[in-house]
């Protein structure tokens, strides 16, 4: 009879419990269990030669499921790492343990795979020794925490480079503010001391001194327009650049051509804040580096996307130049604007044939 009985050894007489065995599996149906689950499973000897395996292990090491039956492990494993493996199957089967531990193993005609290894030695009665195995794929885990730890560095550049920016407008504002704003608050008040003390030197100074402040105020002006163009929030950006080109024509010479194709609507603070940047420092690299009399820009929105594009016919760049462009011309500051908007930038440039910025802005 197949099963368990258990009674109560207390008293003679009374019900028994009978509890049925539980079947043995046979060992398809086994691996077939075993095979649900996406981990390769094995069994060796204590050599490390399998004497079964599930599929899911083939598959793993791109091999025939026959394949491996009799086969050493260790002819699967990287050989940088064969010693460590037997060195660890030596001494699961020395000091019977349960070990885990990283092994890479080399599939046929694939790239190393990274795994997580649980092997555990196991004696039923006087047979030999056995060891199971137990192998997970983790290379995908390893290339995600790679991923991260990259996207890590590049935010850290990031918010690095973002501080650098800050504090170099800081600077160039704080220069501004000394250099011109305070030479003419000092001319004013060296014109308004002089003029307390004499009515005849009064009569000289005072025009001076009316001159200084409305220079003063100019300068004040411009300030606050190159920190922010308070325009960009009430008009747009189409008027705010139309107002910029002027400005940087009767500044630079340069004749800035704009060609422009957007519908009425407005676009998000930020997208317009950004491309009124990208302009205004794509222009001041044309100026400082290009030597033409003429740039060309050009805004349109197709299909959810916002292309922009800066254009010269300048003296341009070689590959070497482009690269050191990138730290020296501001490039890198261009990048960082449209990346934090979801966009991309393309430089394309050559030496005599001018400079060529294209821009992407998605707007969905």
């Amino acid at each position: 009879m197949n099963s368990l009985s258990i009674a109560n050894e207390g008293v003679r007489s009374g019900p028994t419990l009978t509890v049925p065995s539980v079947p043995k599996l046979s060992p398809e149906r086994r691996w077939k269990a075993a095979n649900d689950i996406s981990q390769g499973y094995a069994v060796t000897d204590s050599y490390g030669v399998i004497l079964e395996a599930n599929p899911f292990l083939a598959e793993l090491l791109n091999v025939p499921y026959p394949y491996l039956i009799g086969k050493p492990l260790a002819a699967f494993v990287s050989l940088n790492e064969r010693r460590t493996f037997r060195t660890r199957l030596n001494l699961v089967c020395s000091q019977p343990q349960e070990l885990n531990w990283q092994l890479t193993f080399i599939p046929r005609h694939h790239l190393p795979l990274l795994t997580e290894v649980y092997t555990i030695a196991v004696r039923i009665d006087d047979k030999p020794l056995k060891l199971r195995w137990a192998i997970r794929d983790i290379s995908w885990q390893k290339t995600l925490e790679e991923n991260s730890r990259h996207e890590r560095e590049r935010l850290q550049t990031l918010s690095q480079r973002m501080v650098e920016m800050q504090e170099a407008e800081r600077r160039n504002l704080a220069r501004e503010l000394h250099d011109e704003v305070g030479q003419l608050l000092t001319g004013l008040k060296l014109s308004l001391e002089y003029s307390g003390q004499q009515e005849l030197v009064a009569q000289t100074k005072i025009p001076d001194a009316i001159t200084i402040a409305t220079q003063l105020m100019e300068q004040i002006h411009t300030l606050s327009l190159q920190l922010r163009p308070p325009m960009l929030d009430t008009l747009g950006l189409i008027p705010t650049l139309q107002w910029h080109f002027k400005r940087y024509t009767a500044q630079t010479h340069i004749q800035v051509y704009f060609q422009a194709d957007l519908p009425g609507n407005r676009y998000s603070s930020q997208i317009e804040l950004t491309v009124y940047r990208l302009v205004q420092e794509a222009l001041t690299n044309i100026a400082r580096h290009a030597k033409v009399q003429e740039a060309f820009v050009s805004i349109c929105e197709q299909e959810e996307i916002l292309h922009i594009l800066i254009e010269d016919h300048g003296v341009g760049f070689n590959d070497d130049q482009v690269q050191k462009a990138y730290h020296s011309s501001g490039l890198t500051g261009m990048q960082e604007r449209i990346d934090a908007v979801g966009g991309q930038l393309t430089l394309d440039s050559a030496l005599g044939k001018g400079t060529q910025i294209q821009v992407t802005i998605p707007l969905g």
